[in-house]
């Protein structure tokens, strides 16, 4: 299975002179007209929360805000002393993915919505997508091979008549190692204006616990094609989103923008590869659709299976049990519960109940709904 989406993205906001009635000199009030401009076009207090200042501002910005109480980073920023930064607008992966499925609404519609007479818009990054889902790709061997030259990347481009051409690219590849394997693999330099990253985002989940969990243990394998696209080529993607007017064309588009950077190739036989194959047909299928995985949190689930298995109270529960028996069990659980009554909240567990109190509540009718809800996650953290 193959699916294409859009992990994450910023988009800078330029103030357009003269659309906003007040003095042209005062900046912190252009910038917050704005963001407010913004917000409402995108509901972002109905769907993400309260407006609250952010501590952490994206790089270069002083000024942060973020909507509702989330684990996730989202933010809009802005600079007090540089207009022509422009306000900076970042959807963390999480962060959109969150954002999407509660709007229904992808990320050209955004863009779109985004829109107003009163500022301009354009992507400063945009990271594009391809899963491979139970594929047959090692990625320890494409970097041999690709190092090796056994392997070679092409990029679609069109010369002065209009036509494809293909182009070698003998760029930089760096792999990192983890468990006597290469498990990521980057092609491009850090400061180039497109990336890819090719990962085992299985191994990703299960080691991080991450919000795939589910899917993660599900799946037999799972690698991950993720472009970065920053600068002029993010701002020329901006364009191309305005345009498009349904999934079908945005799942064209991502498939044709990774073709056109990062095709890989058999030096020997000079074919192309198969997973670089399926994504070129997926150009022509008009019948894919983006998927769009449900974002969850395994914090809680983590904390369970914590004291479950290393806290030691499976452990105390078994001596209290062995010396007065089921009754003294209960015993122990009333003793617990009379001292929760003086325990004094901490910080932490004041910001995760903050972030996550509601939707838990949301989702979950009891404590024993989530448990079953959760039980293969549970089963396969109670094993590793």
């Amino acid at each position: 299975m193959i699916e294409l989406g859009v992990d994450e993205f910023t988009l800078v906001l330029q103030y357009k002179n003269g659309s906003i009635i007040k003095n042209e000199c005062d900046w912190d009030y252009i910038a917050n007209k704005i963001i407010d401009i913004f917000a409402s076009k995108l509901d972002l207090e109905q769907i993400l929360g309260k407006k609250e200042v952010e501590k952490t501002a994206p790089l270069g910005y002083k000024v942060a805000y973020k909507y509702g109480q989330h684990d996730f980073y989202f933010s809009i920023a802005y600079h007090p002393l540089h207009r022509n930064m422009g306000i900076c607008v970042k959807f963390s992966a999480q962060s959109l993915g969150y954002y999407t499925r509660e709007s229904n609404l992808a990320i050209y519609e955004i863009i779109k919505i985004s829109e107003s007479g009163n500022y301009t818009i354009r992507l400063s990054r945009v990271d594009l997508t391809v899963d491979y889902i139970d594929y047959d790709i090692d990625i320890s061997k494409l970097y041999f091979d690709y190092v090796n030259k056994k392997v070679l990347i092409y990029q679609e481009l069109e010369d002065k008549n209009g036509h494809n051409i293909l182009r070698l690219c003998n760029l930089k590849c760096s792999g990192i190692i983890s468990e006597e394997k290469i498990n990521t693999l980057y092609i491009g330099s850090n400061q180039s204006k497109v990336r890819l990253r090719v990962y085992d985002k299985k191994l990703e989940q299960l080691q991080k616990k991450g919000n795939y969990l589910d899917r993660a243990i599900q799946c037999e394998s799972w690698v991950r094609f993720e472009v970065v696209f920053k600068s002029d080529f993010a701002h020329q993607i901006t364009d191309k989103l305005l345009v498009i007017k349904n999934q079908n064309e945005l799942i064209n588009l991502i498939a044709s923008l990774i073709c056109q950077k990062f095709t890989f190739y058999h030096e020997e036989s000079k074919e192309v590869m198969g997973f670089s194959q399926e994504l070129k047909r997926l150009v022509l299928n008009k019948s894919k659709k983006i998927k769009s995985a449900k974002v969850n949190n395994y914090s809680l689930i983590s904390d369970l299976v914590y004291h479950n298995k290393n806290s030691g109270l499976m452990s105390l529960m078994y001596k209290i049990q062995s010396i007065w028996g089921e009754k003294g069990l209960i015993e122990m659980q009333q003793y617990f519960f009379h001292q929760s009554n003086f325990y004094i909240i901490n910080n932490d567990c004041k910001d995760w109940l903050n972030k996550n109190k509601e939707q838990h509540k949301e989702n979950y009718e009891s404590f024993n709904a989530y448990v079953e809800k959760n039980k293969k996650i549970i089963n396969y953290l109670m094993k590793v």
